[in-house]
C-alpha cells in the first residue's frame, strides 16, 4: 500500500491531494508506532515540499518531521521542525489546513509540542508556557481538535509535577470536550489524563491503574501502538505507589519491549528510571549479577540521553 501511494504522490501536481495522501499515510503509520516508515514518508513530504517551495506543504512537512522525531526521542531535531513550522503558519491563510489534515490549528499544534519538548529537555516553566500560549491559541480560533491536543499534555506534565488538582481539572475539561465534540479519541486519551491525575493524589492509585489499563485494551483492536511505553510506566508508577513491585515489573517490562519494538525512545529514561524504583523497593533479595547488569543499563541510558537531548526529570 506504501509503495503504492508514494508513487501515486509523485505524479500528483495538486498540493491539495498531495497534503491528503501524504497526510494521511503518515498519521496511519505514527498511529500504529511504525516510527522508520513514518519518518520515510515525513522525508518524503519534506523534500517535495522544499522542491515547490510551497508554505502549505513545508508546514505540514516539517510538523511530520517534528511528530516523527519526538516519538523516537530525538527532541532537539523534533524541536527545530515544529519551531520552523510556527514560523511559517499565518493563521489566516493557513486556516485551510486544518479542514484536510485531522481538523488541528497548526499554529497550536506545534507550540503545543514545543511544549511538550521543552519539558522533555528539563525546562518545565518554558514548557507550561508553550502550552499555555498553545491553548489560548487553540481557543482563539475555537479549533476543539488543537484544545483537546494542549489540555492533554497540559494535564501530563502537571500530574508529573505532583500538581494532581491542576491536572484532573485539565483532564476533565478535555473529557467534557471530546464527548461534546464527539472526538472518541480524545475521550480516550483524556481518561488517560485522568488516570494519571489521579496517580499524583496517591489517594486514588488503584483507580488510577484501572483506568490505565482500560486505555490499553481500547487501544489494541484498532492497531494504535503510539504512546503505549507512556501507559505501561504509568501503571508501573501506580503499582509502586500501591506497594505492588512484581506487577510494577511486569508493567516496566511491557514498556521496554514496546519501545524495542517501535522505537519508540521518547519515554525511555523514564522507564529505565521506574525500573531502578520497581528493583530498589523489591523485598526480595536481588541477584547480585542481576543487580549490576540492571545498573549498568540505567547508567547507559543516562550516559546515552544527552545525544537525544532528554534530561527532563520527575
Amino acid at each position: 500500500m506504501y509503495a503504492r501511494a508514494r508513487e501515486l504522490c509523485r505524479q500528483m501536481g495538486e498540493t491539495a491531494h498531495l497534503l491528503t495522501v501524504l497526510a494521511g499515510i503518515h498519521a496511519f503509520y505514527v498511529i500504529r508506532a511504525e516510527l522508520d516508515t513514518a519518518l520515510e514518508v515525513a522525508q518524503q513530504l519534506l523534500s517535495i515540499a522544499q522542491g515547490r517551495q510551497d508554505a502549505a506543504l513545508l508546514i505540514r512537512a516539517h510538523i511530520a518531521m517534528g511528530e516523527s522525531l519526538i516519538y523516537r526521542g530525538e527532541f532537539v531535531g523534533a524541536r527545530t521542525h515544529f519551531e520552523r513550522a510556527n514560523s511559517l503558519y499565518d493563521p489566516i491563510q493557513h486556516r485551510w489546513l486544518a479542514a484536510i489534515l485531522g481538523g488541528f490549528d497548526f499554529g497550536a499544534h506545534s507550540l503545543t509540542y514545543v511544549g511538550a519538548i521543552l519539558w522533555y529537555l528539563g525546562y518545565p516553566d518554558q514548557a507550561v508556557d508553550r502550552l499555555e500560549r498553545a491553548l489560548a491559541l487553540a481557543r482563539k480560533v475555537s479549533n476543539p481538535f488543537s484544545i483537546s491536543l494542549a489540555l492533554y499534555y497540559m494535564s501530563r506534565i502537571q500530574a508529573s509535577r505532583g500538581e494532581g488538582e491542576a491536572a484532573l481539572k485539565a483532564a476533565d475539561a478535555l473529557v467534557l470536550l471530546a464527548t461534546e465534540e464527539g472526538l472518541q479519541q480524545w475521550i480516550v486519551y483524556g481518561r488517560f489524563a485522568l488516570a494519571l491525575g489521579r496517580l499524583a493524589d496517591q489517594g486514588q492509585a488503584e483507580a488510577g491503574i484501572g483506568q490505565l489499563r482500560e486505555g490499553l485494551a481500547s487501544m489494541r483492536p484498532s492497531g494504535a501502538r503510539a504512546g503505549r511505553t507512556v501507559f505501561c510506566t504509568a501503571i508501573a508508577e501506580g503499582c509502586g505507589i500501591l506497594g505492588r513491585v512484581e506487577d510494577g515489573l511486569a508493567a516496566v517490562t511491557e514498556a521496554l519491549a514496546a519501545a524495542d519494538e517501535n522505537e519508540e525512545r521518547f519515554y525511555e529514561a523514564e522507564i529505565h528510571r521506574f525500573k531502578a524504583s520497581c528493583c530498589s523497593s523489591r523485598v526480595i533479595p536481588i541477584p547480585r549479577k542481576l543487580r549490576t547488569a540492571s545498573s549498568a543499563r540505567l547508567r547507559l541510558r543516562v550516559i546515552r540521553a544527552p545525544s537525544r537531548g532528554s534530561c527532563a526529570r520527575r
